[in-house]
């Protein structure tokens, strides 16, 4: 026996609070993980876990009059997307509580290496700019790809404006890449 009285090396340390964990990005294996992970990283406003959810090949569409409205979407790319998202979590109010809802999901053009989900959503992003909206609402189709990994990821994205004329996600991410 090596004596090292004192020396509490072997006792068990205090658990740590599971609620102050940051959030936990799970092996995309189904494309559904793949929605959770982005839903958890908007909720946290976790830039890392949302950009490791987009495919390398990412491309997103905005809605009609955003591309009109707004000269970014040239070239908008996973870097682009992340740059925007990034400023949009940097520009959270203090204690503010970011909150995507997707509702009527339906999943269409489902094999085994894709998965289109379409779906209406509400993002709630209470941040400190006032040139962007903080509430912003439509329809979205994202395009969910199997890699060669066995991991699925977001490679496309199409914005579509809703029939309450409400600023789109589009307009966010336009007013964040500015």
């Amino acid at each position: 026996l090596v004596g090292a009285t004192g020396c509490d090396v072997l006792r068990p340390r205090t658990p740590e609070d599971p609620s102050s964990d940051p959030v936990v990005f799970v092996q995309p294996d189904t494309p559904e993980t793949v929605v959770e992970n982005l839903e958890r990283a908007v909720a946290a406003r976790d830039a890392g876990a949302y950009r490791r959810s987009l495919a390398d090949a990412f491309a997103f569409t905005p809605t009609p009059d955003a591309a009109t409205r707004y000269p970014v979407w040239n070239g908008w790319d996973r870097a682009t997307e992340e740059t925007a998202t990034r400023a949009l979590f940097v520009a959270a109010q203090s204690g503010a509580v970011y909150t995507l809802r997707l509702d009527g999901q339906t999943a269409e053009d489902v094999s085994d290496s894709r998965y289109v989900l379409a779906a209406r959503y509400t993002l709630s992003v209470p941040h400190v700019r006032p040139d962007a909206p903080t509430i912003v609402q439509g329809r979205l189709r994202w395009t969910l790809v199997r890699g060669s990994d066995g991991l699925w990821a977001l490679a496309a994205w199409t914005d579509e404006p809703d029939a309450s004329g409400a600023a789109s996600w589009s307009d966010l991410k336009a007013a964040f890449a500015r």
